[in-house]
């Protein structure tokens, strides 16, 4: 027999791993009979049990907020299905085998029907190592062959008992876990940086562009004093749909071009039929109708015909800045169709645009253009930790 041994190891550990079923690993396990349609009744002080729902349980650890109650007497009836501090809850669904600990608190849980909880010997397999397990491939694989369910997979308890789990020694369990709470942490921080970002980059939208129907923001670069003015986007940028292409995905010749859609950039190709600076914007297929696509463009750019291609008028207006009053104007509205809705081209060019001079256009449109900038940076950050997140994960289990 092949021995169970992983990719990656930390120095000194040699032993191969021991495969056991979880329900040789366990001290309890229960699932909970409470569904979705139970009344909410709240409670105060000791008379009360929070229920554990799907909400609760996600990458950011474990949260409050929301969860219903039922009657501290109605919790004690069902003594199998209170969680406390320390005991882990896998969730059966969306995703299937996501578990977290429930942290050290007076409060008491009880299981909904889409929550498991186990309570591990803690002799053989370590909690926080465990946690680490599940997120593996090799757990996952399990969870995923065995889940029911077509639009929502759906594991059971009887199935999470009889899973395969693959342990390490303790001390080998602990520097893994150690490992990842590293990780966990960093990208914990940077997703706090990232989240702060775009909370600061929300509020300048709500304060550097004036309130419906005023015509002075709250806040403005210094030297500006002037109202603004309201106009038809016909009066401030130029329309350029006439030079769009579409091709399909198969007589696409490869490039480096970039080959727009309605909500971003589809390939990558040869040639071009648009060059210079513009705004895109969904003509149809808007994938958000509340976050209307909208792209700023310089230089080459191949343009299919769900975008509308508008260009600032020298002189008269700011291309980023359009880009960006685009993102805080409510053009739902303005929109036609059902499922696809559209955004005719006379209706567009016809909307009416607060604007201050082109000056303060340019400020305001290279301010947002830099905060989008770290917003990005900050992202590609995060996005390389959950990378090499997902490749320790890969390797540093059998």
């Amino acid at each position: 027999m092949k021995k169970l041994v992983p990719k990656r190891r930390f120095e000194g550990f040699t032993d191969p791993w021991e495969q056991r079923k979880l329900s040789e690993l366990i001290n309890d396990i229960a699932d909970g009979p409470f569904g979705s349609n139970l009344k909410t009744v709240h409670y105060t002080n000791d008379k009360e049990a929070r229920i554990i729902q799907l909400s609760n349980i996600g990458e950011i650890g474990w949260q409050d907020d929301n969860v219903r109650y039922t009657t501290f007497e109605h919790a004690k009836e069902i003594k199998r299905c209170i969680v406390g501090s320390g005991d882990l809850v896998m969730a059966k669904m969306m995703p299937a085998g996501l578990t977290i600990q429930c942290p050290d608190t007076d409060k008491m849980y009880v299981l909904s029907s889409d929550a498991i909880k186990i309570k591990l010997n803690q002799t053989l397999v370590k909690n926080n190592y465990f946690i680490c397990m599940t997120k593996s491939s090799f757990f996952l694989k399990q969870i995923n062959n065995d889940a029911q369910g077509s639009t929502r997979t759906r594991t059971s308890i009887s199935k999470v008992r009889g899973m395969d789990i693959v342990i390490p020694t303790p001390l080998e369990q602990k520097q893994i876990s150690n490992f990842f709470s590293i990780i966990d942490n960093l990208i914990t921080l940077h997703q706090r940086k990232l989240d702060k970002l775009k909370a600061t980059k929300s509020a300048y939208f709500s304060e550097m562009f004036p309130k419906e129907g005023e015509l002075y923001p709250k806040r403005r670069f210094a030297g500006f004093t002037e109202p603004w003015e309201v106009r038809k986007l016909d009066f401030l940028a130029n329309r350029f749909d006439n030079l769009r292409v579409p091709v399909t995905a198969s007589n696409r010749i490869s490039g480096k071009v970039p080959y727009y859609g309605a909500n971003g950039i589809l390939d990558y190709v040869k040639g071009f039929t648009h060059e210079g600076e513009f705004v895109l914007i969904a003509e149809d297929g808007a994938n958000d109708l509340y976050d209307y696509p909208v792209h700023y463009v310089n230089g080459k750019v191949w343009v299919n015909n769900h975008a509308h291609v508008i260009q600032a008028i020298d002189g008269v207006s700011d291309n980023k800045f359009l880009k960006y009053v685009f993102k805080v104007f409510n053009i739902e509205p303005y929109l036609v169709g059902g499922s696809r809705a559209k955004l005719n081209a006379d209706t567009m060019m016809n909307l009416n645009i607060n604007t201050p001079s082109v000056k303060e256009q340019a400020k305001i449109g290279s301010f947002f253009t830099n905060l989008d900038s770290l917003i990005s940076t900050q992202q590609s950050k995060l996005n390389k930790l959950q990378a090499l997140k997902n490749a320790y994960l890969s390797e540093m289990f059998v």
